[in-house]
């Protein structure tokens, strides 16, 4: 008996010789398919076993980080990911390489991904892909780009994809108001400041704070003082326009980043933000009836000149802070930038306005008038506070840490304050 004989092959047993076909696959813009052999050509039908492929698009959802719930649809036959400028996924992820993985769509509508030599690697279900080979995407597939960036890849209908969109949008944005929240505020600047020099315009930072909005909600309740949060963040949305970022960045302060020509064009348009919110009354309404309010702003603004420097993201957002601060201290309901930034008559802090930014920054405390009162003879003897800062000294940069920061400032307000009390005289 023949031993092969014994075997089961099945309804197509094998026959010597052994014929060899090559097939090859197409599919035309109605996205059929058909199948070439011996110079024919046969449509063929692609087995679907949940959905019809023509409703759904590959995408892939971000899984983690601040940008959580995002999709990103694979419409082109090619998406190159990386952290380049010109990568058509970019992340900015400092894991992940400048040429990190392609993803291609081929002519079945499948979407293969090939790792493009990263060096911290692409990872599929949690096997690495080797460098340069490349794996089918099954639906439910989770990617990870380097050490953070985590992606799924899906087939998703259009109910499904609005569903996931509807999803990111709560996610991202304050519930309040319904501008984009402070996380996502802080993701979104890095990536405009990150592209900044390689831009000819100007980039804009705009810190806004709403004057005295305390006493709203002490005089007329947290329900008042929500709706005009509200409404004023209707007003900045109508006034920024829609290429500016804007977000509600903690209580009343909300902050806007721009592109803009030059650093006037930045302060017009703070001031005309300012003056819409003070022209219109407020009539938010309370538990207790209408009442009808009238707001001011103080802006900060800081600058970023075309093509300049690079710079973090957190030392645009200080410097905004500082002119802030100053704002207030000159009263409120006004605009200051780096340029109208002087010496304040507690805090005294001196800023090169071309170092504002980053650089060292020197401090003296520069009172208004000296004392009236003469002090006492054993103050007297010893050097003041105000002679020992007669000369600059170096306290640091911006880029130090936080902790640094509002330690110098805690000390120089206390200080400051001191040299503007009256000299208590002597017991003798």
């Amino acid at each position: 008996m023949n031993p092969s004989a014994a075997v089961d092959q099945g309804p197509f047993p094998r026959r010597d010789p052994t014929w060899v076909v090559k097939l090859g696959a197409s599919r035309d813009e109605d996205g059929n398919v058909s199948l070439q052999y011996s110079g024919h050509t046969t449509p063929v039908l692609i087995a679907q076993p949940a959905k019809n492929r023509a409703e759904t698009a590959p995408c892939l959802i971000v899984y983690d980080g601040a940008l959580a719930g995002a999709i990103h649809k694979l419409s082109q036959l090619r998406t190159q990911v990386g952290r380049s400028a010109y990568s058509d996924l970019r992340f900015l992820e400092r894991t992940v390489s400048r040429r990190h993985a392609l993803l291609e769509i081929n002519p079945l509508g499948q979407v293969v991904l090939t790792d493009l030599g990263s060096t911290a690697g692409t990872f599929v279900n949690g096997l690495r892909l080797p460098a340069h080979r490349s794996r089918l995407l099954t639906p439910g597939d989770q990617i990870r780009f380097g050490e953070q960036v985590v992606v799924c890849f899906n087939q998703l209908d259009p109910l499904e994809e609005e569903a996931y969109r509807e999803r990111f949008r709560r996610a991202v944005s304050d519930p309040l108001t319904g501008l984009y929240n402070r996380l996502y505020f802080l993701e979104e600047i890095y990536h405009w400041v990150e592209r900044h020099p390689r831009r000819s315009s100007g980039l804009a930072l705009l810190l806004i704070d709403l004057d005295h909005f305390k006493n709203v909600n002490d005089e007329h309740g947290h329900a008042v003082g929500d709706r005009v949060l509200r409404l004023v963040a209707e007003v900045l949305e109508r006034a920024l326009g829609e290429e500016a970022l804007l977000s509600r960045f903690g209580g009343e302060e909300f902050i806007a980043a721009m592109e803009v020509s030059d650093l006037d064009a930045a302060c017009a348009l703070a001031n005309r933000v300012r003056e819409e919110v003070a022209r219109r009354p407020y009539r938010p309404f309370g538990y207790g009836g209408s009442v009808q309010l009238s707001l001011t702003l103080s802006v900060g603004v800081a600058y970023l000149p075309p093509r300049g420097d690079p710079v973090e993201p957190d030392q645009m957002i200080r410097a905004a802070d500082l002119c802030l601060g100053q704002a207030k201290r000159r009263g409120r309901n006004r605009v200051i930038s780096e340029r109208e930034y002087a010496p304040a008559r507690l805090i005294g802090l001196e800023f090169d306005t071309t170092t504002l930014m980053g650089q060292a920054i020197t401090e003296r405390i520069v009172p208004v008038s000296p004392p009236k009162a003469v002090p006492p003879p054993e103050q007297a003897a010893k050097p003041s506070q105000a002679s020992e800062s007669s000369t600059p000294r170096h306290i640091g940069s911006l880029s130090d840490s936080s902790e640094h920061w509002v330690r110098a400032f805690r000390r120089r307000m206390l200080e400051a304050d001191q040299l503007d009390r009256p000299a208590q005289p002597s017991p003798e």
